[in-house]
């Protein structure tokens, strides 16, 4: 590759360089991300297989739980039982309330 002597560009004709660059090598990874995809397509159906059977399908969007707990005192601060417990729970039951007052429904 012939070397090009950068210090005759001003800098906006380096700054435009550098984009034409970016573009460039994100159209090249682009373009080997779908040849490589391709061939693994055809590696797998030669062996019988789809790509899906190999390694599963992707996680999906998790769908959120419903909530289990609600705040008597603002019904807009709920809490689905799964991680760290929400301040208002934590303070309540601190006070010595407990966890199945707070059961929706």
């Amino acid at each position: 590759m012939a070397k090009v002597n950068l210090k005759k560009f001003s800098i906006p004709e380096l700054e435009e360089l550098q984009r034409e660059i970016e573009q460039t090598i994100d159209q090249r990874r682009e373009e080997n991300r779908i040849a490589v995809k391709e061939e693994m397509e055809k590696i797998a159906s030669d062996a019988g297989f789809s790509i899906d059977e190999l390694y599963g399908k992707g996680k999906g969007k998790k769908t959120p739980l419903p909530p289990k707990y609600r705040n008597p005192d603002d019904a807009s601060q709920t809490y689905t039982g799964r991680g760290r417990k929400p301040g208002w729970l934590a303070d309540k039951l601190a006070a010595g309330a407990d966890m199945d007052d707070f059961v929706i429904g």
